[in-house]
């Protein structure tokens, strides 16, 4: 038998800034990790990450680690002195709940339950984030362990994941599986009228043509800036009713520019053009896609600078005094399904009526027309948490 080991487990299922006092970097882990991760997929790939929910988790992480093993973990998520406390007021933000969407972010831990944890760890996770902490038999039940996680996280993600372990996956050795859920619906706040949405061509990063359902959503004022620290990129936001969040949508300028806009993008030119985002009249088309995605981030984490979490001589000593704690898998999965209505996830949500204000202009407007790959992100603009970032390079790929 090995040594014990902490199977990190993040399950996720998708959708002017405030910037968190306590967090040195905002947006800096998002945009790194979404960066390893495009890179080790490839430019003809589509991405859908959640890098709040892989912050979070990791957070708490770092809340047990000590050592070296601690300062890599605030150095790649950016937490200063009041970090911890910063993330956990988003976190409990986020899950304030609200008539116009449902944002729902669930932290679970499953402990083997021969295995004691520090109370002092027990109380942060449960304190800070909310977590829900249960004792399981991974010694001699490993395989009903597993359905029983496998069942948490249908739940929370109302079974938009299932069977999240296969078979065998989880194993005696396994001592805690940490596991995040998050999922998003939302309707926009201007919506696309499907009868506007029809066949359009879409140009891939190679060139090659095809036909894509384009949404039209009309002339409409939205926020909108064309950004020069991003190579000239198209950038409009589309909020989502309630605005308090919102999908930003970054096209790059040349139809085969996506590589040399990924070049660009790093969490100074993401603010910087965040905040240059003012109300104009845009004429906005966009392809409806829905993407399923699964991911083994340890060699992206590890690629960011995350790297003796993973290692034998791992610092885990603010969990357990027994020691021997390492990370041995971080799984993220998403589902984003994005079409005329909004963004999809999971559960029901209200509608909304809201009032706006008429506005005139004497200039054309923008046109702003996804019809090549681009890069999408949804926050949540109080705490500036990107949920999901990602990228589009074939609207009609899932996976």
């Amino acid at each position: 038998m090995g040594s014990p080991h902490w199977q990190a487990i993040l399950v996720v299922v998708a959708a002017t800034v405030g910037l968190s006092a306590g967090l040195q970097a905002p947006n800096k882990f998002a945009v790194e990790l979404y960066k390893s991760v495009a890179k080790t997929g490839g430019p003809d790939k589509n991405v859908a990450l959640s890098p709040f929910s892989a912050e979070a988790a990791l957070t708490m992480t770092y809340v047990g680690a000590a050592g070296t093993t601690k300062s890599e973990l605030a150095s790649v998520l950016g937490l200063g002195d009041d970090g911890v406390a910063s993330l956990a007021r988003n976190f409990k933000s986020i899950n304030a709940g609200s008539q116009d969407y449902v944002l729902q972010s669930a932290n679970g831990i499953f402990l083997e339950k021969t295995y004691e944890i520090l109370s002092e760890f027990r109380s942060s996770v449960m304190d800070d984030f909310g977590a829900n902490i249960s004792t399981v038999d991974f010694v001699k039940q490993a395989d009903q362990s597993r359905v029983r996680i496998n069942s948490f996280v249908e739940e929370k993600t109302n079974n938009k994941i299932r069977d999240l372990f296969p078979a065998g996956s989880l194993d005696s050795d396994t001592r805690l599986v940490l596991v995040n859920a998050v999922y998003f619906k939302a309707q926009w706040s201007n919506q696309f009228k499907k009868e506007q949405t029809n066949s359009q061509p879409f140009t891939l990063t190679n060139g090659q043509q095809k036909q894509v359902q384009l949404m039209d959503l009309g002339k409409e004022w939205v926020p909108y800036a064309v950004s020069a620290e991003l190579g000239g990129a198209q950038v409009v936001e589309l909020n989502y009713q309630g605005y308090d969040t919102s999908m930003v949508v970054i096209l790059p300028k040349k139809q085969t520019g996506l590589k040399a806009l990924e070049g660009l993008l790093n969490a100074t030119s993401l603010n910087k053009t965040l905040e240059k985002l003012s109300e104009n009249q845009v004429h906005v088309f966009l392809p409806k896609f829905k993407i399923s995605a699964d991911y083994q981030l340890v060699e992206n984490l590890k690629a960011i600078g995350i790297k003796t979490a993973f290692q034998n001589g791992a610092d885990f000593s603010a969990i357990s005094r027994r020691g021997n704690l390492k990370i041995s898998k971080v799984v993220q999965k998403v589902f984003i399904n994005v079409d005329e209505n909004g963004t999809e996830a999971a559960a029901a949500t209200g509608v909304q009526a809201v009032t706006y204000m008429l506005r005139t202009s004497n200039r054309e407007p923008d046109v702003f027309r996804a019809d090549r790959p681009f890069i999408y992100l949804i926050r949540h603009k109080e705490t500036n948490s990107i949920l999901f970032l990602g990228k589009v390079a074939d609207p009609t790929l899932e996976n």
